[in-house]
């Protein structure tokens, strides 16, 4: 198919990746000169405001919240790629008052409440299937995970940051790229090591400070208003060229 992939490109006078690994990749992939000045990357935006300016309705949405208790959310579809069981088996390594929160629907949820009754956690961990508030419950919780064994771009992982948490990701290409932080990676289904992160975070306050603003500083690269304003430039380049 790489003929065919060459043939559609050339009809275009830019190729706009989401991310640099996407871009690398597309580039090995075609390895054709005439095509790669074409390939530039443009990473996903988010609303800033939207996460960061929320507010914390978390204890509407789970009952019986425990005022002592630290939640750790992870927001995705629960299914492959995603990696939830991962974030559930870290959960032996963690603070006592560590909950778990998951954001998404797939067929993964059922797996997870089994699992987490056949461990004994099941007042622990809180799945609220897809929701519309998101950024309103990213505000009520600690610490945000993305557990998976692949990721184009980690939009999850920027919008934990644009909401103020403290993140953990698995060590795979775009995730890492979006984080930039080596302390924040696990490898994939390492458990053990995801779960002493988030008790580090858990249990040390100026280490969760200190990365609660990085997450912040972060997300400020991938703010919808910067991608806008670099999407424009492309399309008056192109313009310019042909008038």
């Amino acid at each position: 198919m790489k003929n065919i992939d060459r043939w559609i490109y050339k009809s275009y006078d830019k190729i706009i990746c989401i991310s640099q690994p996407t871009e690398f990749r597309l580039k090995d992939w075609l390895n054709l000169k005439t095509l790669e000045k074409k390939i530039i990357t443009i990473n996903n935006g988010i609303d800033i405001k939207k996460y960061s300016l929320a507010n914390n309705n978390l204890s509407y949405v789970i009952e019986n919240k425990n005022l002592k208790a630290r939640y750790v959310v992870m927001v995705g579809r629960m299914k492959f790629p995603k990696d939830p069981f991962s974030l559930l088996e870290s959960l032996p390594y963690c603070p006592e008052e560590t909950n778990l929160v998951f954001v998404g629907e797939g067929e993964y949820c059922e797996k997870i409440k089994q699992k987490a009754v056949e461990m004994g956690v099941e007042n622990r961990v809180h799945i609220l299937g897809n929701r519309p508030d998101v950024p309103q419950i990213l505000k009520g919780c600690h610490i945000g995970v993305l557990s998976t064994k692949f990721d184009g771009f980690g939009l999850v992982a920027a919008e934990y940051m644009a909401a103020g948490l403290p993140v953990v990701v698995t060590d795979v290409e775009g995730l890492r790229d979006v984080v930039d932080d080596q302390t924040s990676l696990f490898a994939y289904k390492d458990s053990k090591t995801l779960g002493k992160k988030i008790s580090r975070l858990l249990t040390d306050e100026d280490y969760y400070n200190k990365k609660q603003e990085y997450s912040i500083g972060r997300a400020k690269l991938f703010s919808s208003n910067e991608m806008n304003k670099k999407y424009l430039e492309v399309y008056n380049e192109i313009k310019s060229k042909k008038s």
